[in-house]
């Protein structure tokens, strides 16, 4: 599988190299891979906008309009990847990038068993390549207020219908073979969940009630993750939205799935890990 095929030059040039006053990014992976990088933005907001740093980051054009809802910013703007200059020095921001000292592929496992502790350390070790002074303390977003005043927004929009969920179930289908997924199954364990509870999809089963059915995006279900009693998440870009204090203190439990390593996935604690969403016919049989 090719990854990215634009030339990134190492931390050490990208050092030597950058202005320090337009700070330039890229990440050619999926829309979760940026939605990371966003939550690096959002910890970094204060110190740009502060000291007059502006970023340009640089992902693929249809992802375009949701990392922009989630950059939090002025000071930072999202092209395409095409838009990059040929003579800009980029630093790339996706976790698997083998110019980066720690990477996914090179960490050390018994150090990095949770997903949001490895991105901690994996994003703290890019602002200092990028020379930012700020080093976050907890992968999730710092502007959770923004979320608040989000999901108000939406409640307006759709007449409060995502206000009050027992389930939300992320139900996309997974770019990166995060679980076994097999789409007829899923939409037959979401029917069972259906019978015995007010159940909110991110795609379309039947007539069950579904983010698409009011095109809402990353951030707005992100902004919605607190009025679920419990959320079912595929490992995915919409996901790492749930990255968020409200979430995480307000959710009752959050199962992660993904069977690509077998840990928990995240050390908040209403994160729990499972296989699959079969693993939870407990709630429906």
């Amino acid at each position: 599988m090719v990854f990215y095929f634009q030339k990134i030059i190492s931390s050490e040039d990208y050092m030597m190299n950058s202005d320090h006053h337009v700070l330039h990014t890229c990440n050619e992976l999926h829309l979760g891979d940026n939605i990371f990088c966003c939550i690096m933005f959002s910890n970094i907001k204060e110190y740009i906008e502060q000291n007059n740093i502006f970023i340009k980051h640089y992902c693929q054009p249809y992802y375009i309009d949701q990392i922009s809802e989630l950059k939090y910013s002025n000071n930072i703007s999202i092209h395409t990847i095409h838009e990059r200059p040929a003579d800009v020095s980029c630093i790339h921001l996706w976790i698997g990038a083998a110019e980066h000292t720690l990477n996914w592929y090179n960490r050390p496992h018994d150090i990095y068993k949770y997903y949001d502790i490895f991105l901690l350390n994996f994003y703290n070790q890019i602002l200092r390549t990028l020379n930012v002074p700020v080093q976050m303390q907890n992968f999730i977003f710092s502007e959770s207020d923004l979320l608040l005043e989000n999901e108000q927004n939406v409640n307006k929009r759709t007449n409060g219908v995502f206000s009050n969920m027992d389930f939300l179930i992320v139900n996309g289908s997974p770019h990166s073979g995060q679980i076994d997924y097999n789409k007829d199954e899923w939409d037959g364990i979401i029917r069972k969940f259906s019978n015995k509870y007010k159940v909110v999809t991110t795609q379309k089963v039947d007539d069950i009630l579904c983010t698409t059915d009011y095109q809402l995006t990353a951030k707005d279900i992100a902004s919605i993750g607190k009025n679920a009693k419990k959320i079912i998440a595929i490992d995915s870009g919409v996901s790492i939205g749930f990255y968020n204090k409200h979430v995480i203190e307000n959710v009752e439990v959050v199962y992660y799935l993904n069977n690509l390593v077998p840990e928990n996935m995240c050390s908040f604690a209403n994160f729990k890990h499972k296989n699959h969403i079969r693993d939870l016919a407990f709630y429906y049989e």
